[in-house]
């Protein structure tokens, strides 16, 4: 009897020391959430879009080369919406708008993968021509390291366009453009980075697919913290177009505040 007591005691005594354990903790972040949480601009490139967004709740303010002003919102941590359009800076300026929806349709600790959806106006204000597109993307950004630093981005872009001139007009019907995108970004610090990526434009009609002759080469550096980023950068173009006397390329700057 005398050991069977002491055996429940024992087992009791385990028991509560069992229930007294402090819960887990919570996880550590993954590279992903590392990458976002310190990076302002962590939804697009130098030039090129992104799949990650900027979070639940967050508002972000965008200028791009100082005339161009953008404003996008996380819904969620997987919907996000942006409108840029053109300042009035001067006078006779064409009419922008810029419309995306971003929606995340997978997220692991290490790949961030989107659709995306764009319609794309420009127009002038004292005459006829106006142009647009419609297109619908798919992004994926995945992280080399474990802490968010390294990064390989893509996107593959299919929209039809619409628009009509003095002489004449287009749509949707005549054909489509295809953009494809590919990207890498290095973080030097979490608040330096480098950015290289390029895209290719091809079209798309009921007889043919063709490759642009040219395409593009983005480059430059972000300096970026949670809450404020920047960057400088070029666009270069690239292939059978004549540059002129462009030698880094056009010249970038970009400024974005996350609230």
């Amino acid at each position: 009897m005398r050991a069977l007591a002491l055996a429940l005691a024992l087992l009791l005594s385990a028991s509560a020391s069992a229930t007294e354990l402090p819960p887990p903790g919570p996880l550590p972040p993954t590279p992903a959430e590392l990458a976002r949480d310190r990076d302002a601009s962590i939804d697009r490139g130098i030039f090129n879009a992104h799949a990650e967004t900027l979070g639940a709740d967050s508002w972000a303010i965008n200028s791009y080369e100082l005339f161009l002003l953008g404003v996008s919102y996380g819904f969620t941590d997987d919907i996000q919406a942006s409108i840029t359009t053109l300042l009035p800076v001067v006078k006779d300026l064409p009419i922008l708008f810029d419309l995306k929806g971003k929606f995340v349709v997978y997220r692991d600790a290490t790949t961030v993968m989107a659709a995306q959806a764009r319609l794309l106006y420009i127009s002038h204000p004292d005459e006829d021509d106006a142009i647009g597109t419609f297109a619908g993307a798919f992004l994926i950004d995945h992280y080399l390291d474990d802490r968010g630093r390294f990064a390989i981005h893509g996107g593959l872009q299919v929209g039809g366009l619409f628009g009509s001139f003095s002489d004449g007009g287009f749509d949707v019907a005549d054909g489509a453009g295809i953009t494809f995108e590919l990207g890498v970004s290095l973080g030097l610090s979490d608040l330096v980075k480098l950015h290289l990526e390029g895209w290719l434009p091809a079209v798309t009609t009921s007889a043919k697919f063709e490759f642009a002759k040219f395409g593009f080469v983005n480059y430059g550096i972000r300096f970026h913290g949670e809450s404020v980023a920047a960057d400088l950068g070029f666009i270069y173009p690239a292939g059978d177009v004549d540059a002129g006397p462009i030698v880094m390329g056009w010249p970038f700057v970009s400024f974005s505040a996350r609230l």
